[in-house]
C-alpha cells in the first residue's frame, strides 16, 4: 500500500465526515493477481463463512456480488466463450453488477461492472480483465476485492478449460480513499500495484483528444481489427482528465455534424430505436435516475453513490444475439460543497471507446448532459454549482487501422 499511500497524499483531497476524516481521489489501477486466495475469500466463496455476513461491511458486499454473478448462470460462460471464438465480442462480455435502484439501498453495492477481457499476444492468449469500482477502501477492502475478482477470472477460464497467461487486474475506481485512522496501517500494507502511466491530462477538450491519439499511435498494443480483415488496430486502457471542461470543440478539426447527432442522441432531443439508448437509459426506464441523483444531492451532497448506470444485467443477453450493446457504461457525480459553492465533478465509465470516430463527440454530448440535465436544475434549486475536472476512463481506447491512416496526415499530435 506504499503506492497508495503516496498516490493519495499527493493527489488526494482531504474530506472531514461523521464517520472519520480520509483522502479520495480517482485511481486507474494495475494489480497482480495473487496466485493463493486466502482462506477467508475461499471459505466465502464456497459457502463457508458464518452468520457474520449479516454485520460484517464487507461480507455484505460479497454477499451481493455473489448473488449477482450467481444470477447470470449459464450466460456468463457462453458470453466469455464467444470472446475466444470472435475477436469483435472482446469488448462487450461485460457483467453489470450494480442496478439503477441500488443508489436508494442502505448498502449498495460497491461494484460496478467487471469485464472478463482478453489479448491475443502472437498467438498467445493473455486474461486481462477489468472491474470498475465506485468507491474502494485501499486499507481495508482492497486485499479482498482483488482475490475475489481473481477468483472469479479463474472460475470463468477453468469453466471454459481454457489456459492463458494472465495479465493485471485492472481497476477503474471512482474513489479510491484511505482513512486518516488507517494511515499508518497503509503503510505497513505490501501490494503489488501500480497507476496507469496512461493518464492524460490536459486544459481542454481539443489538446486532449489529440494527446490521446499520440499516446494510442506510440503506445498501443496492436491487434486484429474487427472492423476491416488485413488492418490493424491500437488499443489502451486509459483515462482522460480534462481541467477546464467547456462544451466546446474545434471544429475544424472534428464533424459538428457528428458532434449534433451524438448530443441530441445524449441529451434525448433525438429518440432512439438502437443499441445506443443511453439517454432512455439514464432518464426513462426503469425510472428517471437523474431525478434521483438530484434528490439525492440535495439530501446528503458528499456520498459516494451519486451514480447513473447506463449498463443493464440485460445486456449479455444482447451480446449472445449478436447484437450492440452501449459503449458508455455509467456517469458518477461528486460533489463538493464549500462556503455554499458547489463544484461538481463528473467521472464516466466506457466498456470501449473510438477515439478517432467517437471520443471528441462523446465528449461534449455528455458534458452538454451533465450541465442540462444536473447542473441547470441544481442552480433552479438555489445552488451555485460549476462543473470541476471532467474524468474519462475506459477500458478500451481504440483506434481502428481505416483511420490510423487519416491521422498520418494531421502531423504530431503532442
Amino acid at each position: 500500500m506504499d503506492q497508495a499511500h503516496f498516490y493519495l497524499g499527493k493527489y488526494g483531497t482531504y474530506v472531514e465526515r461523521d464517520i472519520g476524516g480520509y483522502f479520495q481521489a480517482r485511481a486507474l489501477i494495475d494489480v497482480e493477481m495473487p496466485e493463493e486466495i486466502s482462506q477467508k475469500v475461499r471459505d466465502y466463496l464456497e459457502g463457508n463463512i458464518g452468520p457474520e455476513r449479516y454485520t460484517n461491511p464487507k461480507s455484505y458486499y460479497f454477499d451481493d456480488l455473489k448473488r449477482t454473478i450467481e444470477n447470470y448462470g449459464t450466460p456468463l460462460t457462453e458470453v466469455v466463450g464467444k470472446v475466444i471464438e470472435n475477436s469483435r465480442y472482446s469488448r462487450r462480455a461485460v457483467l453489470t453488477l450494480f442496478e439503477p435502484h441500488y443508489i436508494y439501498e442502505e448498502k449498495p453495492n460497491v461494484f460496478i461492472e467487471f469485464q472478463p477481457r482478453f489479448w491475443n499476444d502472437d498467438g498467445n492468449l493473455v486474461s486481462i480483465p477489468v472491474l470498475s469500482v465506485r468507491s474502494l477502501d485501499m486499507v481495508n477492502f482492497f486485499r479482498e476485492n482483488v482475490e475475489y475478482f481473481t477468483a472469479l477470472n479463474r472460475d470463468i477460464l477453468e469453466r471454459l478449460e481454457l489456459e492463458v497467461e494472465e495479465g493485471p487486474l485492472t481497476m477503474m475506481v471512482n474513489n479510491a480513499h484511505i482513512y486518516e485512522k488507517d494511515l499508518e496501517k497503509g503503510k505497513r500494507r505490501k501490494e503489488k500495484l501500480k497507476y496507469s502511466s496512461h493518464l492524460i491530462r490536459s486544459r481542454n477538450p481539443n489538446n486532449a483528444t489529440k494527446s490521446l491519439w499520440d499516446v494510442i499511435l506510440r503506445k498501443g498494443v496492436e491487434s486484429d481489427d474487427p472492423r476491416a480483415k488485413g488492418r490493424k488496430m491500437r488499443d489502451i486502457k486509459v483515462w482522460v482528465r480534462v481541467e477546464n471542461p467547456v462544451p466546446e470543440i474545434d471544429y475544424e478539426t472534428f464533424d459538428p455534424n457528428m458532434a449534433k447527432l451524438y448530443t441530441d442522441q445524449v441529451t434525448g432531443r433525438m429518440k432512439t430505436d438502437h443499441a445506443y439508448d443511453e439517454y432512455e437509459r439514464m432518464c426513462g426506464e426503469p425510472f428517471d435516475q437523474v431525478e434521483g441523483i438530484l434528490r439525492n444531492i440535495e439530501k446528503n451532497p458528499n456520498r459516494r453513490r451519486h451514480l447513473i448506470m447506463i449498463g443493464r444485467k440485460g445486456d449479455i443477453n444482447r451480446v449472445l444475439e449478436e447484437r450492440e450493446i452501449p459503449c458508455p457504461r455509467y456517469v458518477v457525480l461528486q460533489p463538493e460543497v464549500e462556503d455554499e459553492k458547489m463544484k461538481l465533478n463528473p467521472f464516466i465509465g466506457f466498456r470501449s471507446n473510438d477515439a478517432y470516430g467517437a471520443f471528441p463527440y462523446d465528449w461534449i454530448a455528455f458534458n452538454l448532459f451533465i450541465r442540462e440535465k444536473v447542473m441547470e436544475p441544481l442552480s433552479e434549486r438555489g445552488y451555485d454549482v460549476e462543473m470541476g475536472p471532467l474524468d474519462w476512463e475506459s477500458a478500451s481506447m481504440h483506434i481502428y487501422g481505416r483511420d490510423m491512416e487519416k491521422l498520418k496526415f494531421m502531423g504530431d499530435f503532442e
